[in-house]
């Protein structure tokens, strides 16, 4: 059996060969995670002693998943698969809103999950909308949520004490995804400030007429 030895010369031309084709390979790109970033607005205002439970923010389905979603008109939505959340956006801002609340000071206690403290007042936000919004040549981070407080207590007539829905719209480039995490962090800081106050003023309010009346 002959066997045929191929020279140095050979085996340099093979080597260029073989990194040419290696070079036609496309390279695939690695995901790249992201979070939602912002300092907890401050809300000025005394403290009321009652205990607030946030549940667990609803997403839609749409929107409940860590690729980037982005809508290009009424009707076409579509994902950025390299480009996503380093969680489901739910939990996302179920830890956010949390944060923002329990660092606000202005109640006894606010609740995440169980507690072995029975709540007063529970919040319950859905996400209707959390995108990229395509616009012609101009985009914008586009969110609406919609939330609502009941009070827990029992022998309560109503209670339901805030309805509200938050639309928010951050311009950023269309071509940075970076800058898209920027606008939602906008978007959702102001959503979280806008909240937080409302959700005071009915929680005062709903204080003030439960508190029994003085005869003078």
């Amino acid at each position: 059996m002959n066997v045929r030895t191929v020279s140095a010369p050979g085996l340099v031309l093979l080597a260029v060969l073989a990194s040419g084709c290696l070079s036609l390979i496309p390279k695939v790109p690695q995901p790249r995670d992201y979070r939602i970033d912002y300092p907890s607005p401050v809300i000025q205002h005394s403290p009321i002693p009652v205990v607030l439970r946030v549940a667990p923010v609803r997403v839609a389905a749409l929107y409940d998943r860590e690729p980037f979603a982005y809508a290009q008109g009424p009707y076409r939505v579509g994902y950025r698969y390299y480009h996503r959340w380093a969680t489901a956006p739910g939990q996302i801002l179920t830890d956010l809103l949390v944060r923002d609340f329990s660092q606000s000071g202005l109640y006894r206690s606010v609740q995440q999950g169980a507690s072995v403290l029975v709540a007063d007042y529970q919040l319950d936000v859905r996400i209707d909308r959390f995108e990229q919004e395509l616009l012609g040549d101009r985009c914008a981070a586009a969110v609406v949520a919609h939330a609502s407080l009941q009070r827990l207590r029992p022998g309560t007539d109503n209670p339901v004490r805030l309805q509200r829905t938050y639309k928010e719209s951050e311009p950023i480039d269309c071509e940075a995804p970076e800058d898209f995490v920027r606008g939602m962090s906008r978007a959702i800081a102001r959503i979280s400030e806008h909240l937080q106050e409302d959700v005071y003023a009915a929680v005062q309010a709903t204080e003030q007429e439960a508190a029994p009346q003085t005869s003078l």
